[in-house]
């Protein structure tokens, strides 16, 4: 069976709880395809995965974003880093320095 799941942190805008969340939520075979995030909104952040049985997972968070140096953005590159993506100064620098950022695995 396919489909669509979609998961959110109820929309707090506290970056700790956001990870929290997703550390409590995500699957071990859940595979990453993308994440998103923008600098200001409700729920700032998409990770879309999609899991063994071929189903969309979308995965929304509003404690992580983009476009200057603090929590948020910092918040970001720890879910990249959890996500799989490896972490480069190149990257932190992109991140603190954009207000859209999306990254997708190939």
């Amino acid at each position: 069976m396919s489909g669509i799941i979609v998961h959110h942190d109820e929309g707090g805008g506290i970056t700790q709880r956001s990870l929290d969340y997703w550390k409590e939520i995500v699957q071990p075979e859940w595979r990453v395809h993308q994440v998103s995030c923008r600098q200001s909104g409700m729920f700032t952040t998409e990770v879309v995965c999609f899991d063994s049985d071929h189903n969309l997972i979308v995965v929304l968070l509003s404690g992580m974003n983009c476009g200057y140096s603090g929590e948020g953005p910092r918040g970001l590159l720890t879910l990249l880093e959890d996500c799989g993506y490896q972490v480069t100064d190149t990257m932190r620098n992109y991140v603190y320095e954009n207000s859209y950022v999306s990254l997708v695995k190939k």
